[in-house]
């Protein structure tokens, strides 16, 4: 095992303590990853808007 002085252990603790802060923060914060699967986002929105405006039209009387 190799001995190391005082003061470069101490820097290289230091040293890591300061990047596992940095890698907690930008965890913390991050958003979480999308399905890569999930490429059909427009399509959904798409059938939603349809749904959306034929159920207006059904209770307002457009577009009969």
């Amino acid at each position: 095992m190799t001995i190391y002085p005082v003061e470069f252990q101490r820097r290289l603790e230091q040293k890591w303590a300061r990047r596992i802060d940095q890698i907690i923060t930008v965890t913390r914060n991050a958003t979480a990853p999308r399905d890569p699967n999930d490429d059909n986002d427009y399509e959904d929105e798409d059938e939603e808007n349809a749904r959306r405006c034929q159920h207006r039209s059904q209770h307002t009387g457009v577009g009969t």
